[in-house]
């Protein structure tokens, strides 16, 4: 099983946590240290921005 697909067999979405950080900062203007928080077929991440925390969830498709 690839680090990409969940125990479900569903494929998480491919972001990383700097392309997250960029995503974050341009659509939502949050920006800070991210952490990726575990998901089973999406990709959550925390954003510690200055106004406060934010999650920047990636869903799955399916």
């Amino acid at each position: 099983m690839s680090a990409a697909t969940s125990e479900a067999g569903l494929p998480r979405p491919e972001l990383s946590p700097g392309h997250a950080a960029r995503l974050a900062r341009e659509l939502f203007g949050a920006e800070g240290p991210v952490r990726e928080l575990g998901s089973q077929q999406d990709r959550n991440f925390l954003i510690e921005a200055a106004s406060g925390r934010r999650l920047l969830k990636i869903s799955n498709r399916a």
